[in-house]
């Protein structure tokens, strides 16, 4: 995982980009647009799960949430991006590791005050996802 910064704001906004790419280890131009939900894609779950089953050999698991007052009630402690309500007011997501905040894109570093949605990335070849992780440091 690394930490990279959203460059876009409000309803444009990137957070989602910059968070698959930290938790990826890529630098934000890295991640296509459609694989985003701002993409010009209507499918961008489905383009997602194409790009990072071909580029990485991990698909995204997508866990809803519900019945939870704060992040910390539900967070896995290996590093995914937890989806949710952010301080300002609008959906966020940032990155979380061991449980806890690891790096909030927005400049303000605020974090999100609930969670919706947990997103991890798992195996889908697990022998092209360990080669790939080793390739880029993450294992």
């Amino acid at each position: 995982m690394k930490k990279v910064d959203q460059t876009e704001f409000e309803d444009k906004g990137d957070c989602w980009r910059a968070c698959l790419a930290g938790l990826l280890g890529l630098g934000l131009e890295d991640v296509p647009v459609d694989c985003t939900p701002h993409g010009d894609a209507d499918n961008w779950r489905d383009e997602l799960r194409k790009w990072s089953v071909k580029s990485f050999g991990l698909s995204p698991v997508f866990l809803r949430i519900e019945h939870t007052d704060t992040v910390a009630d539900f967070v896995p402690v290996c590093g995914c991006i937890v989806i949710g309500r952010g301080p300002r007011g609008r959906d966020h997501c940032a990155l979380f590791k061991k449980g806890k905040l690891w790096h909030d894109p927005h400049p303000s570093r605020d974090g999100l005050v609930k969670c919706k949605l947990v997103v991890l990335l798992a195996a889908a070849d697990p022998d092209k996802a360990a080669r790939k992780m080793r390739k880029l440091c993450l294992l």
